[in-house]
């Protein structure tokens, strides 16, 4: 069996990804993900970037809602050192060769910023509805934004969610109804995100395996393709010597012309006839 034939053979066997949404075969997950990484670094950066200008942005909230005071310059603090963060990611993505460390780093960045505003949220009224708006945004980025695994996504946005309401069941100026439409609003979230994360990586995956088996089939068929050679059309051979004239006017053996024009080759022997007429001592 060819390379080619044997890569569409394991292709074929790969192509129905599994509930797990990996791909079975471990190489061809890495080369997935390998081709993925550029793609998935640009848009980290680019996450990167937008969360630090939103971050900056809500400094003038920071101050509407608390002017110079104490708790003012703490939240300036705290969104400094998640600057900072998000610098040192933009700058590390572009030496995070393996996926592995793509993961790491990523999901480190989705549990500081889960941190960060929560933070943020502590210093908010419960009436502050943005908040919570926000805080949902932020599990949809968790799970859509940057491709990571799936279970990477699943523990930084649990994390986030157990976090956020926990601080919001520790506040006394929730009260039990507002404390249960956070609780349906965060799990149907997650719940939503998820599943739409879940499918992305299925057919992401199912395109990737499509276009390899696609490509491993071209292959084979331009493999047998280079294998096979025709002759078509009159070819005008000698009467007597029976050779074949070529397009340049030589004249070639029969067997040597059909072994140069197509895939056979000769072996030479004596048919009884022969022998007979040109051997007949030889029984």
């Amino acid at each position: 069996m060819t390379p080619a034939k044997e890569r569409t053979k394991r292709l074929s066997t790969q192509y129905n990804i599994p509930w797990t949404g990996r791909i079975p075969d471990t190489k061809l997950e890495l080369e997935f993900r390998e081709q993925q990484q550029n793609d998935e670094r640009t848009k980290a950066r680019i996450v990167c970037i937008l969360f630090s200008f939103v971050t900056t942005l809500f400094v003038f909230n920071d101050h509407r809602l608390w002017g110079t005071s104490h708790t003012f310059w703490t939240l300036i603090l705290n969104r400094s050192l998640m600057i900072g963060i998000n610098l040192t990611i933009f700058f590390y993505m572009r030496r995070a060769r393996s996926t592995g460390q793509f993961d790491f780093w990523w999901t480190f960045w989705q549990l500081a910023a889960a941190t960060h505003v929560l933070q943020i949220d502590m210093t908010r009224p419960p009436e502050f509805i943005a908040t919570t708006a926000i805080d949902i945004l932020i599990i949809f980025v968790f799970y859509l934004g940057v491709y990571t695994e799936l279970k990477y996504q699943i523990i930084a946005s649990l994390y986030f969610t157990a976090i956020s309401l926990g601080f919001r069941a520790q506040d006394p100026r929730n009260s039990a109804p507002m404390l249960l439409q956070y609780v349906v609003a965060f799990l149907s979230a997650n719940l939503v995100a998820v599943l739409a994360s879940w499918f992305i990586h299925r057919m992401m995956r199912q395109q990737f395996l499509s276009f390899k088996a696609e490509e491993a089939m071209r292959e084979q068929l331009e493999s047998a393709m280079n294998e096979i050679k025709t002759l078509q059309g009159l070819l005008p051979i000698c009467s007597y010597c029976k050779k074949i004239r070529e397009e340049d006017g030589k004249w070639k053996r029969i067997e040597q012309y059909i072994a140069e024009n197509s895939a056979a080759t000769f072996t030479h022997g004596m048919c009884p006839d022969c022998i007979t007429e040109h051997w007949p001592d030889q029984k």
